[in-house]
């Protein structure tokens, strides 16, 4: 399954946007993303094995992190362009 693909382009441009005017929430977004995206891919290696049911993917607590690391990057992303756009934060 590529659903990686779907989601890591997204988290990585919007995380380089958003460090530029919030670097360490930024980080903790991006770490919270690649938590969870390791287990929920752990998961769904495991439930393929068991039997090929995706609804055990999110067995793992930490699964459901990785869609609140990419929403958090995602709005910080934007955010960051925003403060950019309005002359509030300069690059450079």
């Amino acid at each position: 399954h590529q659903q990686i693909f779907e989601t890591y382009t997204t988290v990585v441009l919007s995380g380089v946007m958003g460090a530029i005017s919030f670097p360490i929430c930024t980080a903790l977004s991006t770490f919270m993303y690649a938590v969870g995206r390791y287990q929920l891919s752990t998961g769904y290696a495991e439930a393929a094995e068991e039997g090929g049911d995706a609804s055990k993917r999110y067995k793992y607590p930490l699964a459901k992190f990785m869609w609140y690391g990419f929403l958090c990057n995602v709005l910080l992303g934007m955010g960051s362009c925003g403060l950019i756009v309005g002359g509030k934060k300069t690059v450079g």
